[in-house]
C-alpha cells in the first residue's frame, strides 16, 4: 500500500501510519512517499516509521517517473482524508489500474460509483485496519475501472449540454 503525493495534515497520512503500526497484518507494507512542509508533522510520521519496519516514509518530493512507478507497484493506493471536498488524485491510480482507499467523504463516494465501487473502495471515518483489510482484498481483482464519464471528449460533450440548458433557460425566463 502507498500514499503517494504533498504530504499534509488534512490528508491523513499520520492516522494511516497508526493504523498500519497497529495491524497484526505481518504482510501488510506501507510506503508514504511525498514532501512534507509542516516539520512537526513529519516528525510524528518518522517516528512512527522508525518504530515499524513495515513503514517506509520518504519525506522528498517524486517527480513524475518516480510517482508513476509507486502507483504501478502499489496494490493499493490510500488517501485517507480527514476533509476534503474533492481530489483529483484518485485519478492517477486508476489510470494504472491500481485501486485507491479513501474516505466515504466529499465527492469521493459520487466518484466510486462513477468508476466502480471495486476501484475506489471507500470507509466510514475513521480509517480502521479493516477498510485496508477489505481494500487488499479488492487488488487481485481483475479487469479495469470505468473512466469513460472521465475522459475529455465526454467531459465537453456534457458541459456543452449544461451550458446551451443553462442559456435556454435564462432565455425562456426573459421571455
Amino acid at each position: 500500500m502507498v500514499f503517494v503525493g504533498q504530504v499534509a495534515r488534512y490528508k491523513g497520512v499520520l492516522d494511516l501510519a497508526q493504523v498500519v503500526h497497529a495491524s497484526t497484518n505481518k504482510e501488510l507494507r506501507l510506503i508514504i512517499a511525498g514532501r512534507c512542509a509542516d516539520r512537526d508533522y513529519a516528525q510524528e510520521i518518522e517516528c512512527i516509521a522508525s518504530a515499524d519496519s513495515r513503514i517506509q516514509f520518504n519525506d522528498e518530493r517524486l517527480g513524475s517517473t518516480g510517482f508513476a512507478n509507486l502507483m504501478q507497484a502499489a496494490d493499493v493506493v490510500a488517501y485517507p482524508y480527514t476533509s476534503i471536498l474533492n481530489s483529483a488524485s484518485v485519478l492517477p491510480p486508476l489510470e494504472t489500474r491500481t485501486r485507491v482507499l479513501a474516505p466515504r467523504i466529499g465527492a469521493i463516494p459520487e466518484m466510486s460509483k462513477t468508476v466502480g465501487e471495486d476501484w475506489i473502495i471507500t470507509y466510514e471515518q475513521p480509517l480502521t485496519g479493516s477498510a485496508i483489510d477489505e481494500a487488499l482484498r479488492t487488488a487481485s481483482l481483475k479487469g479495469s475501472p470505468d473512466l469513460t464519464a472521465l475522459e475529455w471528449p465526454k467531459i465537453g460533450i456534457d458541459t456543452k449540454a449544461f451550458y446551451l440548458a443553462v442559456m435556454n433557460y435564462q432565455g425562456e425566463n426573459q421571455a
